[in-house]
């Protein structure tokens, strides 16, 4: 992948190789080729909540017509405050389990 300068496909810059942003990888960064592996390990690790977050509030919102944060895009700290914190983090503890 070429850095293109100023964002123009004309001007192509020095190539880049792909690796995953240094605040995702952490200290020790994926093997050259892993890092989709690496970001979606990343994705769906229990030690990031925002991916069950995330889903639960889309769940919720789809049923009741609103979600648990009114920003279902923006779970961050830019999007708005959860109306329900505490039930926004009990469906992400070990005590609620989906048994299909």
């Amino acid at each position: 992948m070429r850095l293109l300068t100023r964002g123009e496909l004309a001007h192509p810059g020095e190539v880049v190789p792909a690796a995953l942003l240094a605040r995702l990888a952490g200290s020790v960064a994926p093997a050259p080729g892993a890092e989709r592996a690496a970001l979606a390990e990343w994705i769906a690790s229990p030690r990031n909540p925002l991916t069950a977050r995330a889903i639960v509030n889309r769940v919720w919102q789809g049923h009741f017509g609103a979600g648990l944060v009114g920003t279902p895009n923006d779970l961050g700290p830019r999007g708005d405050r959860p109306t329900h914190p505490d039930l926004l983090d009990w469906f992400n503890t070990s005590e609620f389990v989906y048994l299909p």
